[in-house]
């Protein structure tokens, strides 16, 4: 975590990409990125609810621009849909 100028903390997470490049460690690194972007909007105050709309905007925007296979996609979003709800949705 950093602080900027104005003294807000900001999160930056990098991940080491492997020397070889496989197909479904590429898909996990976005499953993880979209983990992340869940876990900012709490962060950043927001609900369940609006960290689980977060990581599916997220990770079908991602889709829709190709860069995850959209039967790999799909079946994640799939799943996304499928957890159950917590108290605060």
């Amino acid at each position: 975590m950093t602080k900027d100028d104005q003294g807000a903390l900001s999160l930056f997470v990098g991940i080491a990409r492997p020397p070889e490049r496989s197909k479904r460690c590429d898909l996990y690194r976005k499953v993880l990125a979209a983990v992340i972007v869940h876990e900012a909007t709490h962060l950043a105050g927001g609900s369940e609810a609006a960290a689980r709309e977060a990581e599916l905007q997220f990770f079908g925007a991602l889709v829709a621009k190709g860069l995850v296979s959209r039967e790999d996609g799909l079946r994640y979003l799939d799943l996304l849909r499928q957890r159950p709800r917590q108290n605060d949705d």
